[in-house]
């Protein structure tokens, strides 16, 4: 074993107190740190409380024997994984199966030498902290790996939005700006810079008179329609706005669209926003 780290911890359940202290000498020779409990009930309790790197466990024992304990622990998701290596004097072929098939990563025949058993022990912890040891490089590698997936996302998302030739306007739930494509930026002047957590009537006054409408078909989950007017020098044309609320599961917000066809006469029954 190395020095300066934390050893490894050895739980060691067996109802023979003597076996217990001949397994404890030659585990912490080796440079472990072993515990002992004398029961499974008790020994169920110690493995959530230590957390042991792998647990010696007796087949024969009152009230709960080794297999029972063996089946608790691998009921719960916080110990399924810790290995058990089973000491047991019968070494018949129905036990050594039923050993195995309970999730038992070894067993040890009784009278139990001092080589085997650091050797068994060493190898399987040895093992057990090098699957962690790939369980965490993998959910990083796949942590990693999601973030360069939604940043690419995003890009193409983005890359998308801002060769539509509609504006479109991304408010969340408060009608705070989030997103202003290139399009918005052409038809307002305004650069998305000047209005990204800004309020929708705050960076486009036109919209004040209908921000209640807005965030009541966002809570009800419906389609907003409106008219924007374009007023030039000489005439008024009109351009078609839909509001289409967005899932509460995502941001709860809506997109603004406001179409780039122009309309000489609006529909009567929609709203007009004064487009500038």
């Amino acid at each position: 074993m190395k020095q300066g780290i934390e050893k490894d911890r050895i739980l060691i359940v067996d109802d023979d107190l003597h076996n217990c202290e001949i397994f404890h000498a030659y585990l912490k020779k080796a440079g472990f740190e072993p515990f002992i409990s004398s029961n499974a009930l008790e020994g169920l309790a110690m493995v959530q409380q230590l957390r042991p790197q792998l647990i010696l466990l007796d087949v024969n024992m009152p009230q709960m024997d080794g297999f029972e304990m063996c089946e608790e622990l691998k009921k719960d998701e916080k110990t399924k994984d810790i290995p058990v290596i089973f000491l047991t004097g019968l070494t018949d072929t129905k036990t050594m199966a039923r050993a195995f098939d309970l999730g038992a990563v070894d067993y040890i025949a009784k009278p139990v030498r001092r080589v085997e058993l650091v050797a068994r022990v060493t190898n399987h912890v040895e093992m057990y902290r090098y699957k962690h040891h790939l369980e965490e490089v993998v959910a990083q590698r796949t942590k990693e790996l999601q973030q360069h997936r939604d940043q690419l996302e995003e890009v193409v998302i983005e890359n998308i939005v801002n060769a539509i030739p509609s504006v479109l306007i991304s408010i969340d739930s408060e009608c705070l700006i989030t997103k202003w494509n290139r399009q918005a930026e052409k038809n307002t002047g305004i650069c998305a810079t000047e209005v990204i957590g800004k309020k929708l009537e705050e960076a486009l006054p036109w919209f004040s008179r209908h921000i209640e409408s807005i965030k009541g078909a966002i809570k009800e989950q419906r389609l907003f329609r409106g008219r924007a007017e374009h007023v030039k020098q000489e005439a008024s044309e009109y351009r078609d706005v839909i509001v289409y609320p967005l899932s509460t599961d995502t941001s709860g917000g809506a997109v603004i669209k406001i179409d780039p066809g122009i309309r000489t006469m609006g529909n009567p029954e929609t709203e007009d926003i004064p487009y500038s």
